[in-house]
């Protein structure tokens, strides 16, 4: 009985150790794959990358190439000028309501900032003043 007994033992130890092997086979053979996916991934990546970059650059050429022919534009575009022809209620200030096509393309340029109309109103930017407890707690 204690033959029967040891060579189940011994058949079962031998099974586990199988079980063992394979799993940590598969384990590696898994790990290896998700190394080499990273690896395209990260080339496919890069690959992105350095085709924006290019976009990028493209596109600076093209800008530049346009504030070249812009900048002419601005020497013939005086900015008080401007501004003096589109301000409607002759406060001074172009505000988003008076743009012009002229200060539009300044605009774009950023050789000029409109102003809301709500930032132009005075009335919505009262100065804020102190209650007599806040000025208490301030002291």
């Amino acid at each position: 009985m204690k033959k029967i007994l040891s060579i189940l033992a011994s058949v079962a130890l031998v099974l586990v150790i199988l079980a063992a092997g394979v799993f940590g086979y598969k384990s590696i053979k898994a790990l290896n794959d998700s190394k080499k996916n990273h690896k395209t991934e990260l080339s496919k990546k890069d690959k992105k990358k350095d085709d924006k970059k290019e976009e990028v650059v493209q596109q600076e050429q093209v800008a530049m190439n346009n504030e070249s022919n812009n900048e002419e534009g601005i020497k013939e575009l005086n900015l008080e000028e401007e501004i003096a022809k589109a301000d409607k209620n002759e406060d001074g200030i172009a505000t988003t309501d008076e743009m012009t096509p002229e200060l539009e393309i300044l605009t774009a340029q950023r050789a000029f900032q409109p102003v809301s109309p709500e930032m132009n109103d005075a009335e919505a930017h009262k100065k804020y003043e102190l209650s007599d407890e806040e000025e208490e707690k301030a002291i």
